[in-house]
């Protein structure tokens, strides 16, 4: 747990007598030389380091929002690194001969959040028909450029201690779908699909533009949803739109890129998400008192011990068949590296950027 951000342990000469942090201590092989928030951080070589001497000397991290620019960045030779990049960008960037495109799995999984809470999707019927409507391979072919990470179930093989090979995978079948909604008292007319009152039903998705797939994937959705003759609005807005709309209740739909690695201990980012009160970016409106018992108990036991793998297959199981998030499709972090820098590999759990490790191209 202590490896996660918000958890660092400070040394007490870090601290003021006024409680306020004055300067940051380490024993990491770079100091920080240079800090203008949001924005920008600059590092370099500290000479307190007692390990191997780091190649490249200095470092310069530059935040910036939008995925084109940072592709933009690295085609003029104005990035040795670019971060995160659409998928477009990184179709045109492969083709450049002074770059090359490195990438990993991901423990994050682009998911939709449903208000279980609400009337209409309080049904499991309802929430498996939605995810029926999906055409996840196509979503992944077309738009994420890598048919390969068309999700099967909520936790990809990156995270392989909560990944079931024996999980029946998720897919696309309308036929299906329309029988479950049916069966939940749904009916469709000339005008759309009402729900088990009768009512007609528009749903708003909301998502946002930080990770560039998402709206594309969102539009896609919507246009899949309404082939079965489901209404959903796409609202584009902020992150922050989510977790709010989750705590005052407003919230029906959110399609969002959860990592569930934020934590090497993946059970304790699950107990945030659909824990008694769900969570910001889990479930909403949902509970399962045999997911938040074994939850609980993983956090008291060795992570090999047989009685933990049958609990993570038991969470695992039930979250695939109730589905109080739907996923989409898991993740890949693709960097465009210039031809300066070689021994460039990426962290699977997004800590470190490895930048010691790296060494120039002479």
């Amino acid at each position: 747990m202590l490896a996660h951000s918000s958890t660092v342990v400070l040394a007490p000469s870090a601290v003021d007598a006024q409680g306020q942090v004055r300067r940051i201590v380490g024993s990491g092989p770079y100091r920080i030389t240079r800090l203008v928030p949001p924005q920008t951080l600059a590092v370099g070589v500290a000479p307190t380091y007692d390990g191997p001497a780091p190649v490249v000397q200095q470092a310069r991290y530059l935040s910036v929002s939008r995925a084109e620019t940072r592709a933009l960045m690295a085609e003029g030779g104005q990035a040795d690194l670019a971060m995160q990049l659409d998928p477009a960008s990184w179709q045109r960037l492969r083709l450049r001969r002074h770059l090359r495109i490195e990438e990993v799995t991901l423990p994050r999984t682009i998911t939709l959040k449903l208000n279980a809470g609400l009337g209409p999707l309080r049904d499991a019927r309802v929430r498996r028909a939605l995810s029926l409507c999906i055409d996840r391979h196509g979503i992944a072919k077309a738009l994420l450029r890598a048919p390969h990470l068309a999700a099967t179930q909520l936790l990809s093989p990156a995270a392989a201690a909560w990944h079931d090979p024996a999980l029946p995978p998720l897919g696309r079948d309308p036929v299906e779908a329309a029988r479950l909604l049916r069966e939940a008292g749904w009916t469709r007319h000339t005008d759309g699909l009402r729900d088990a009152q009768g009512q007609p039903l528009t749903l708003t998705l909301r998502t946002f533009p930080d990770r560039p797939e998402l709206p594309i994937v969102a539009t896609a959705l919507q246009e899949q949803w309404r082939q079965a003759g489901l209404a959903v609005q796409v609202r584009i807005g902020n992150s922050g739109d989510i977790p709010l709309g989750h705590r005052d209740g407003t919230l029906q739909l959110a399609l969002m890129a959860r990592n569930y690695g934020s934590i090497p201990d993946v059970a304790a980012t699950l107990l945030q998400d659909f824990g008694p009160n769900g969570g910001d970016w889990g479930a909403m409106g949902w509970q399962h008192p045999e997911v938040t018992d074994a939850l609980t108990r993983l956090d008291r036991l060795p992570g090999a011990a047989a009685e933990a793998q049958a609990l993570r297959r038991r969470v695992v199981r039930i979250l695939h068949e109730e589905l109080p998030v739907i996923p989409v499709a898991w993740y890949r972090q693709q960097v465009a590296v210039s031809q300066r820098v070689r021994d460039v590999s990426l962290d699977p759990l997004e800590r470190s950027h490895r930048i010691s490790r790296m060494r120039w191209n002479t």
